[in-house]
């Protein structure tokens, strides 16, 4: 892995990934027929290389993903993925289905967060030097 990757704030990183799931999966469920459609080669260039990106985008993503247990995906799909939902709803919909407490809500989707990171990005060692190292 790059060097550059010791510096980026993966938990931000991971979230950006889970709200972007949505996009991607359209863009790969209705690309090929919108690339059918597009009148000048420059769009369907343009269409082609979102379509690409897509497809690489699921290929790292979910295999992290699906190593979630169902338990872990629900609570990061209803705080990150869910469209217009507020967080308070995210969280009413978590303390519903674990009977638990807004608190603990919150730690089983840190908990999960925490995970999928891990998963996509690896963990982030310091060497006895200071320097970081994957």
């Amino acid at each position: 892995m790059h060097i550059a990757l010791a510096y980026l704030d993966k938990r931000t990183a991971t979230v950006s990934a889970i709200k972007d799931y949505t996009s991607m999966e359209f863009i790969i469920n209705n690309t090929p027929d919108e690339a059918k459609l597009a009148p000048q080669i420059g769009e369907m260039d343009i269409r082609k290389e979102c379509y690409r990106r897509a497809l690489e985008y699921m290929e790292w993503f979910l295999p992290a993903w699906d190593t979630l247990t169902d338990d872990e995906r629900f609570v990061l799909s209803e705080f990150y993925r869910e469209d217009g939902a507020q967080r308070g709803d995210a969280i009413d919909n978590i303390r519903d289905r674990f009977y638990i407490e807004s608190t603990s809500a919150y730690k089983k989707k840190n908990r999960a967060l925490a995970k999928l990171t891990t998963l996509l990005y690896g963990k982030i060692k310091v060497s006895k030097s200071g320097g970081y190292f994957l």
